[in-house]
């Protein structure tokens, strides 16, 4: 369906599934063994994910398979959150208000929207370096700076727009 349309189901797809969950944590608490089952599931998808990198880096079935991977971790990590808030209330609200956490939420929309062009077309970090790490380091400090300055764009339209 992506190759002929060019629209990524596999968006919808993580998006129905956190809303459904996100209703479903709302009647009922998660349960230990259902969050170790999704954790095996979720670490088999990057270790498989991995292993067809080395071997597929760059065709169609990596790429689509990335997406499949993206949203098991994406769904995890939302259960991952629900649960230390079911499991670790006082602690979690801790950490939910400290200035970090809020700076990074306060900022995550725009890493949501920046994040792809440093990890896909000309400016790919990873076509343009050897090394992963250094990649994954000019990627991050990449994206952040390019988060930062769509945050202050945004802001300054916003201004404007209201005056």
């Amino acid at each position: 369906f992506t190759m002929v349309t060019n629209v990524n189901v596999i968006y919808f797809l993580t998006f129905a599934i956190g809303y459904y969950l996100s209703a479903a944590k709302r009647l009922q608490p998660m349960r230990i063994p259902g969050f170790a089952l999704l954790s095996v599931l979720m670490l088999v998808t990057q270790v498989l994910r991995l292993v067809l990198r080395s071997a597929y880096d760059g065709t169609m079935l990596y790429l689509n398979y990335t997406s499949i991977s993206h949203m098991t971790l994406g769904i995890w990590i939302l259960c991952f959150f629900f649960g230390c808030g079911q499991w670790f209330p006082k602690l979690t609200d801790k950490l939910a208000s400290h200035k970090v956490v809020t700076a990074a939420n306060d900022l995550s929309f725009y890493v949501y929207l920046t994040h792809s062009c440093f990890c896909r077309g000309l400016l790919n970090v990873y076509r343009l370096f050897d090394n992963l790490l250094a990649a994954t380091v000019v990627f991050m400090l990449a994206t952040l700076a390019a988060s930062l300055l769509l945050k202050k764009i945004v802001a300054f339209v916003q201004n404007a727009l209201q005056k």
